[in-house]
This record gives structure tokens, sequence and C-alpha cells, in this order.
């Protein structure tokens, strides 16, 4: 595959692929055991990852004051790729957070930008998946295994250790290129604890696509098993739609779908599975691409006053030219 050279070119190319594709049909099947409450916790959660080392490890930033309880936090930052999570507990709600941040200078964005495959390093994929090569975003990975390799595991390790005795859940949450770096961390996550706990989640928000079907498979039907991952969707967002299906990539499920026109809560639990995504009835059968539904998903996605959102860095990508906002994962 050629090197993208010009996001114009390749957004008039997506736009186009992107409405192909929402003219085919979905798949069969998905889990019901989706939580708003955990959602929204999850989204609060990441608004806190935008602010700086201090105010986070603190928690006296602006957005930590969304949530109470949190202790023993801990943030993990790469300068070569810009990327940063953060580890805590959170005393209150007895969960153990991991969130990961979405794309808030160049260098993230030049990640974004790379649409190559890269070998995923786990050698049990493609073991599980009978000898098919499983494939991920290779932006995407770099970003996360630079993330992983400040000691990301390592401490997720020792404050589950100091915790465990209390029964925690785990909570791997992230927006955008963040919820891209969520589900590769809580892939990992789950693989350190499952023999501990069967109580990990990961929920995301916007998140692009990440790895190729052998991959979507394992992580679905070997690591995050029974309804342990859901991605969230925010009505027109172009953002879940990239990188296209016909460049080889599928979304992880379940899928819920926000749109403000639906009775109710708002909100549909799509009806993907480990092979197909869901075009029948959720995001994917948007043709529109509007932004916007990628930046102001709580106000809209879960109905909220506007709360406290003064870390949020990403100025560059809200504001300036709308087609390089396309690649803003």
């Amino acid at each position: 595959m050629a090197a993208v050279k010009s996001p114009f070119i390749v957004a008039a190319c997506l736009l186009l692929v992107v409405a192909v594709a929402a003219a085919t049909s979905g798949a069969v099947s998905s889990s019901s055991s989706y939580n708003p409450t955990v959602a929204l916790s999850g989204w609060l959660y990441g608004k806190a990852v935008n602010c700086n080392r201090t105010s986070i490890e603190n928690w006296s930033c602006e957005t930590c004051q969304n949530i109470s309880g949190m202790k023993d936090v801990r943030v993990f930052h790469n300068e070569t790729t810009g990327g940063q999570a953060y580890v805590g507990f959170n005393e209150v709600s007895n969960t153990l957070v991991v969130t990961f941040r979405g794309s808030v200078d160049i260098q993230n964005w030049i990640n974004n930008l790379d649409f190559f495959f890269i070998d995923y390093p786990n050698s049990d994929c493609t073991t599980f998946n009978g000898g098919s090569s499983c494939q991920v975003h290779r932006g995407f990975l770099n970003v996360y295994e630079s993330i992983k390799f400040e000691g990301l595991l390592s401490y997720v390790n020792s404050l589950w250790t100091s915790v465990k005795s209390k029964s925690p859940s785990v909570l791997v949450t992230g927006h955008s290129l963040g919820g891209a770096l969520a589900i590769l961390g809580g892939v990992d996550v789950t693989l350190l604890l499952r023999d501990q706990t069967s109580d990990i989640h990961v929920y995301t928000y916007g998140e692009p696509r990440v790895g190729n079907p052998a991959w979507a498979k394992w992580v679905a039907e070997s690591v995050l098993i029974g309804g342990k991952q859901y991605r969230l969707t925010h009505e027109s967002d172009p953002v879940p739609r990239l990188p296209p299906l016909e460049f080889g990539f599928l979304h992880v499920p379940h899928e819920v779908w926000y749109n403000n026109d639906l009775a109710g809560d708002h909100f549909t639990v799509c009806m993907d599975n480990a092979t197909a995504e869901d075009y029948a009835n959720c995001e994917n059968t948007q043709y529109a691409f509007d932004t916007s539904d990628h930046l102001k998903k709580a106000v809209h996605m879960f109905l909220l006053p506007r709360r406290q959102q003064t870390c949020n860095t990403n100025s560059l990508f809200q504001k300036k030219n709308p087609t390089f906002t396309f690649f803003m994962f």
C-alpha cells in the first residue's frame, strides 16, 4: 500500500468508500449487558487525562472535579510519541482505572495518519486463528507500546496487588486515539489479570478501527469475552468508520450507537459480532461525516449539562481546517 501523502485526497476517497460500505448488510448477534453508568464514568475519567502530570497525580486538575475518590494515580507519558495514560484506584466506586489520552499534538496526529498494518506481537492471536496473521494499525500500536514501555502494566499489576483484597472492578477507557489505545491496553490488562478477576471492562468513545478480522475475532472470542468491551459511537461521527473496512480493518464488538433522534435512552446496542460490524442499525448506516459528533460526545450522548472541561488541550484540532479533523483520532 502506498503511503498516505495528502489528507485532502484521502478524505475524499474515504467519503466514497464509506458511502459504498453503508449499503452492505450487517451482523447477527450482540451482548445486552451494556451499562450506561459505567459508560458515563469512563467518559469523565477520560476528561482528566488531558491535564498535566502533576495535577492528574494529585487529582487536583479542573476536570478531576467530575470524579471523586481517586488515589494512587500515576501518569505514564512518552515524549517521542506524545502518548499519555494514567492508572489509579477509585476507593468510592472500588475500581482500578486505566485511561488513555486522545490526540493532542502534531506527533500524535502524524501517527494517526499511518494506515499501515503491522504484525501483532502476541503469537496467541495467530495460534487462535489457525495460523492466520493477526495485524493491527502500526501507528496505534507504536503509541500504545511507547506508553507500555514507561511501566504502565507493571504499575497496573502493582496497584492491583495492593487493592485486590477489596475485589475491585477494572475499567480501561479512552476517547478517539485513546479509544484505540484502550482496546490494545484492555487486551493486555485482561491477559495480565484474568486469572485473578473476571470483572474487567473496556469502554471506548469514538474509537477508530484498530486491527484486522483475525485480531478482532481473537479479542472478542478469546480475551474480552462476554460483554467486556463496549465501543460507543455518536450519530455521524466519522472516526469510528476509519480506517475503512476496505483497508482490511474490522472493529471488535460491541458497538453502542447514541443518536438523539432515538426514543428513550437514545442508544442502540448494535447487532455486531466477532466477524462482522452492524451495517443495518447503527453508526455505519450514516453517510455524513460530522466531526462535531466526534468532539461533543458527553453533552449529546449522555444528555448532560456541560461540565468542567478546561484541561482539554485539543484546540488545534477542534478549531482549524475541517478536512484535517477527519484524521483527528
